[in-house]
């Protein structure tokens, strides 16, 4: 097995342009803490749905909030260095991209795990 066949599609993906009250209804509809940002299909970062507290619901999502930009995994990593990656920086998902950085999809940890086991 791939890690590319672990890939969640009901995980949202975040647009840089979206406003922070759009991207906050998004991880309502969400049961994750944590999701990727994308800009033009390339992966660009994380956002965590604490950090867009208070901050105006009209205004685009700033790119300061932006973390965890190169931790990502590619196809042909095994999932002992997905579960690495996502381990050391204490991440729920893990962005999946190719060479070219443009996003695959995220994978969740739990499904890592329950492969494993």
């Amino acid at each position: 097995m791939t890690i590319n066949e672990l890939i969640d599609s009901e995980i949202p993906v975040l647009t840089a342009t979206q406003t922070v009250q759009n991207a906050i209804k998004v991880f309502t509809n969400s049961d994750l803490s944590i999701l990727p940002i994308c800009e033009v299909g390339h992966y660009v970062g994380l956002i965590k749905k604490e950090d867009l507290k208070g901050l105006s619901g009209s205004t685009e999502i700033p790119k300061e909030l932006r973390w965890c930009k190169s931790k990502y995994a590619k196809p042909q990593d095994n999932i002992l260095e997905v579960l690495r990656i996502g381990q050391q920086y204490q991440l729920e998902i893990i962005p999946l991209v190719d060479s070219g950085l443009k996003y695959l999809g995220s994978v969740r940890m739990e499904s890592c795990f329950q492969y494993l086991i």
